[in-house]
C-alpha cells in the first residue's frame, strides 16, 4: 500500500483580514461603552438616557428600549473606516458630563470609556472624579474670594 503525499497552501491576507474584524469589532466596543454610560447616566425623565448610542460608518446601535424620547443616529461625517462614536445627540448631555456654573458634573461617559477600555476598578473611577470635581469647585471658591478682595 502506498501513500502519495500532496502539499496543500493557502494564501491569507492577513491585512484584509484585520481591516475586516476592525470595524465590527470597534462597534461592538463602542456599544459595550453606551451600554456602561447608559448604566451610569443621571435620570429625570429618561431622554439623556435613551440617546446614548454607538455610531459606525456602515451601522448605528440605538440603545432606547426604555420609556422615554428615543434617540436618533449619531452623525458619522469625520469617521475613518474602523472609527466608532459613542455618545448622545442631546443638547443637555455636555453640561451633564462636565457640569455648570450651576450644577455640578455628573460625569458618565468618561467613566463608562475607563470601565470598559482601562478596566479600572470603579472605586478608583469615582474617587478621581470625586477629586477632580473638588479641585474645580476649589478653585472656583478661591477666584470668587480673590474677587471681592481686590
Amino acid at each position: 500500500m502506498s501513500y502519495k503525499m500532496t502539499e496543500t497552501r493557502f494564501k491569507v491576507d492577513a491585512k484584509s483580514a484585520v481591516k475586516a474584524a476592525l470595524s465590527p469589532s470597534s462597534l461592538a466596543i463602542g456599544v459595550a461603552i453606551a451600554s456602561q454610560a447608559k448604566a451610569l447616566a443621571p435620570v429625570k425623565e429618561g431622554q439623556l438616557r435613551n440617546s446614548l448610542s454607538a455610531s459606525s460608518l456602515t451601522k448605528t446601535v440605538l440603545l432606547n428600549n426604555r420609556q422615554g424620547n428615543k434617540a436618533e443616529a449619531l452623525e458619522t461625517t469625520g469617521l475613518k473606516d474602523s472609527e466608532v462614536y459613542v455618545g448622545s445627540n442631546s443638547d443637555h448631555t455636555i453640561f451633564q458630563e462636565y457640569g455648570t456654573i450651576n450644577q455640578p458634573a455628573q460625569p458618565f461617559l468618561r467613566p463608562a470609556e475607563e470601565l470598559i477600555m482601562g478596566r479600572k476598578e470603579p472605586a478608583e473611577i469615582v474617587k478621581k472624579y470625586c477629586r477632580e470635581n473638588m479641585l474645580e469647585e476649589l478653585k472656583n471658591r478661591k477666584e470668587v474670594r480673590s474677587g471681592f478682595t481686590s
